[in-house]
């Protein structure tokens, strides 16, 4: 037997039209009493959603008052995002009435799920229909947002797609088809200048790349004309908050100066002008001393290592791997530090203060109960837990070692039990810490609430 789906594909001229298929006893000789309680008893009513497929861009809407899902205009590539609002808008009803306070709330992960698995239902049939107007399009309009969603990954919308203007103005159309960094300025301009013309502003693109008061320059311009792949739209606007020294033509180097960026550190230079070996061996060399493996190919990991580096508050002459050098041993020193004066004020043997309800069972999750495990815990993850010592033993906060699939955390949990910080070696984040975070946080909404009041009353006294 053959699974019939809920719901209706019907195809228009101006784009199709999505509605749920009608139950067997919605016919007119049925009482309208049965008919609600049919739908009510199957999970309601599915709004009507249209699809108009615009020359440069779709827009879903629904004709349904009761209709609270998000719809909107999604750019032609964009087929997750229209499968998605075309789902959310489908349960809209669903969703709405779960938010009413006189009815039970539905939990939110059932709400994330139900417009997924709506999504998934309909997500080959919409898929054709998707496919058949791309093919209406127009060579050129369906180039650019080629150019433009590959080049960003998809990454939020893009308001000057939707334009007309933007693909009659010839030279706009050539730049976006021919350097990757113009098609990036499509979404850039959008996040930047929201009130603001944006074919006007995509008419001069290599402005959108320099800090406020700066015109484009020599180095911008010959990197921008040579953009390396594989440059996240949120590390390449970092362009705007400083001023490239040399052009720079490998991603490597480039994701390392933009990390660089965060406070314009002192040795910022180090890294500007360090090539992709150099910048390899350095992240060798803080992974190695970490335990956890970096790799020059993850824009997060590089920008990690780049700012651990530049922790060090110095002037370095050297280049950027004896900077790393220099930032390990820095830290390990202040670690260190941090170890001996908490053995010193509480002693080895001080134990911690315990939390108001027993540790979580879970393998793998085990709380540190004394100043001597702290030190161990940082000796061992490379971080400076044992500067928290002090407020461990006042019951401020409560700290935990993770292990969960061959990867190692520290966790700390506050005196309301929230989750302030989870962290691998080297305060990087990895599955331990996430996986720590989820459990301790299921852990800490189990605090009796007469200890957000204890706690409020022992600050009072430590003000006074």
């Amino acid at each position: 037997m053959m699974y019939e789906s809920k719901y209706i594909v019907k195809e228009h001229d101006a784009g199709f039209l999505i509605s749920g298929r009608p139950h067997p006893l919605d016919r007119p000789d049925q009482p309208e009493w049965l008919v609600d309680l049919a739908y009510s008893y199957s999970g309601g009513k599915r709004p009507k959603v249209g699809v108009i497929c615009s020359p440069h861009y779709f827009e879903v809407v629904s004709d349904d008052e009761e209709a609270c899902g998000s719809g909107g205009i999604v750019t032609l590539c964009d087929f997750y995002g229209l499968l998605r609002a075309v789902s959310t808008t489908l349960m809209s009803r669903w969703l709405a009435v779960s938010e009413k306070a006189d009815e039970p709330r539905v939990p939110r992960a059932v709400c994330e799920w139900a417009p997924r698995r709506t999504a998934w239902a309909i997500c080959t049939r919409v898929h054709d229909q998707w496919k058949r107007h791309l093919r209406k399009v127009d060579p050129t309009v369906l180039a650019v947002n080629k150019a433009v969603f590959s080049a960003t990954f998809g990454y939020g919308p893009a308001q000057p797609l939707v334009d007309e203007r933007l693909y009659q103005d010839r030279y706009i159309v050539q730049d976006i088809l021919h350097y990757r960094a113009a098609a990036i300025a499509v979404r850039l301009c959008d996040w930047l200048w929201r009130n603001y013309d944006p074919v006007e502003k995509l008419r001069d693109w290599r402005s959108l790349y320099v800090p406020e008061g700066f015109k484009p320059y020599t180095s911008l311009n010959k990197t921008l004309t040579n953009l390396p792949g594989g440059v996240p739209l949120k590390v390449l606007r970092q362009l705007r908050r400083v001023v490239l020294p040399r052009p720079i033509y490998s991603r490597l180097e480039l994701l390392a100066t933009l990390s660089a960026t965060d406070g314009l550190a002192d040795n910022f230079n180090v890294v500007a002008f360090a090539s992709a070996d150099k910048i390899r061996k350095a992240m060798e060399r803080v992974s190695r001393y970490w335990y956890t493996p970096l790799s020059p190919r993850r824009w997060c990991d590089v920008e990690t290592a780049v700012r651990y580096m530049l922790d060090f508050p110095e002037h370095h002459r050297g280049n950027i791997v004896g900077l790393a050098h220099k930032s390990i041993r820095w830290h390990r020193d202040n670690r260190r530090e941090a170890a001996r004066r908490a053995v010193e004020d509480l002693g080895e043997l001080r134990q911690l203060a315990k939390p108001p309800v027993d540790p979580p069972e879970e393998d793998g999750i085990r709380l540190l109960g004394t100043v001597g495990d702290l030190v161990e815990e940082g000796n061992q993850m490379g971080n400076c837990i044992s500067g928290y010592a002090q407020r461990a033993v006042n019951g401020w906060c409560y700290l935990f070692h993770v292990d969960h699939n061959g990867e190692a955390a520290s966790v700390e949990v506050d005196r309301w039990g929230c989750v302030r910080q989870s962290y691998g070696p080297g305060n990087t984040p990895n599955l331990a810490a996430e996986w720590g975070r989820a459990q301790l946080g299921k852990w800490g909404r189990t605090f009796p609430k007469e200890t957000e009041a204890a706690s409020q009353s022992t600050d009072n006294i430590s003000a006074e």
